[in-house]
């Protein structure tokens, strides 16, 4: 069974080469799984205003009732002249097929609270230069995670003279030592639409901290031969929450009776995965 995991485990490392690969062939920001994950909400970049912040998905160990964590972020103006900024806070949370909810900060059940501390909360950058904003949360129950989002936003005009707000949002996990994510799977099937197979599934995190899973589906033949596998991209799963999940099988195997294997390392001490048979005619 040891060997098994670790095996499994290679696969599933060697399937994350192959997104990672993928990503910077597309130009796109990537990071290393189980510490960030690359999300950018932004608004529509007809304006001139153009910036970048990072991290835009930030961890901090959640301290103790008393103390708080502190986090830096930096903000750069890409621009060719100099840009206003102001940022806020918000509560988000996430629907199984991954859209964002927006809440008044302090008002969801895990949020860190209404009294995050941003310094400065306004501020000038000048063109090509960069700018780091320190932000403090509060200590609370070192047994859950709480988080909330910091939007990060420059008014922008465009061509036509319509003034717009860019905004970038920065996702801010306060994690306690004393929780782990979890993962498992609660459904599963095999979809045949316009001659498209896919296997749909349901991903839970039933653990106290968030999750970033990543991996692939297998596909098996009757022999246990993998005769094919689709990467699992990284997505973020929050504590007691689940996500959907639809993930394209190859168009071009033989008639036969196969297993769809989804195997997703989320960080824990085992693979989340099941089995679904399917059959090819």
């Amino acid at each position: 069974m040891v060997n098994e995991v670790m095996r499994a485990r290679g696969r599933v490392a060697r399937s994350v080469g192959r997104v990672v690969k993928s990503m910077s062939r597309a130009g796109r920001t990537h990071v290393a799984f189980g510490l960030l994950a690359c999300i950018a909400l932004l608004a529509p970049s007809s304006g001139r205003a153009q910036f970048s912040v990072s991290p835009v998905i930030l961890t901090l160990p959640r301290q103790a009732d008393g103390d708080a964590s502190v986090g830096l972020l930096s903000i750069r103006n890409e621009s060719e002249g100099s840009l206003e900024f102001r940022l806020q806070t918000v509560d988000f949370d996430q629907s199984p097929e991954g859209d964002h909810t927006y809440l008044p900060s302090g008002s969801h059940p895990s949020s860190c609270g209404d009294d995050v501390r941003i310094t400065p909360d306004a501020l000038s950058v000048e063109a090509r230069q960069s700018q780091q904003v320190r932000f403090e949360i509060p200590g609370g129950p070192r047994d859950e995670s709480c988080w909330f989002m910091i939007f990060v936003e420059s008014p922008a005009t465009s061509e036509s003279g319509v003034v717009i707000n860019q905004r970038i949002g920065v996702k801010v996990f306060g994690i306690g030592d004393a929780t782990s994510p979890g993962g498992e799977f609660h459904a599963g099937s095999i979809v045949e639409q316009d001659g498209i197979r896919s296997v749909e599934l349901e991903y839970a995190n039933p653990g106290g901290a968030p999750a970033w899973p990543v991996g692939s589906v297998e596909v098996r033949d009757f022999r246990g031969t993998v005769v094919a596998s689709s990467a699992v991209r990284p997505f973020t799963v929050l504590p007691g929450s689940k996500r959907h999940l639809a993930v394209q099988l190859p168009d071009d195997l033989a008639p036969g009776q196969y297993l769809a294997v989804p195997m997703l390392d989320f960080g824990g001490e085992y693979l989340a995965g099941t089995q679904i048979p399917f059959r090819v005619p």
